[in-house]
């Protein structure tokens, strides 16, 4: 009930039922590895928090659909530099990106601050910081990624 009121809230009501299984368990994996299954949130009701997973969730339904983009379908237009020209892509593209990575940013910079005060509840978050991820390569943003996008199982 919960999960298709969200849904109807970030307008991708119009899905098929394996779609909206899908954005189901990705909204939920989201949700808990953002900001952690203990944040206050979850009995405080609406807040910035969750504006900001809807946004990032809205982000994805509208990019995510097929066809969205041209380029999306026929991806050796990417290489065009005539295509390239024309399109929008490209912006749109780094703007989504820098608009995701903000977000993810606030909560990796709130995690690293709870953890140095020693109260940031356990998540995976935090267990790939504490990881040591700089000996294998990855830089602050890959990190970021890594800790808040992929996928894990649930």
């Amino acid at each position: 009930m919960l999960i298709s009121l969200i849904l109807q809230k970030i307008s991708i009501c119009t899905i098929d039922d394996i779609q909206r299984a899908l954005l189901c368990k990705l909204f939920t994996d989201v949700v808990f590895r953002l900001v952690g299954a203990s944040a206050p949130w979850l009995t405080l009701g609406d807040c910035e928090e969750i504006r900001q997973i809807y946004s990032v969730i809205a982000r994805f339904a509208y990019y995510r659909r097929p066809g969205a983009f041209l380029v999306d379908t026929f991806p050796q237009l990417a290489d065009s530099k005539l295509f390239n020209l024309i399109s929008s892509w490209r912006k749109e593209g780094k703007e989504m990106q820098q608009k995701d990575t903000d977000i993810y940013r606030g909560f990796w910079e709130r995690l690293k601050r709870e953890m140095k005060e020693g109260t940031a509840p356990h998540s995976w978050g935090k267990g790939f910081i504490q990881s040591d991820y700089q000996k294998l390569g990855i830089d602050e943003l890959g990190a970021i990624y890594a800790a808040y996008t992929v996928p894990f199982p649930s």
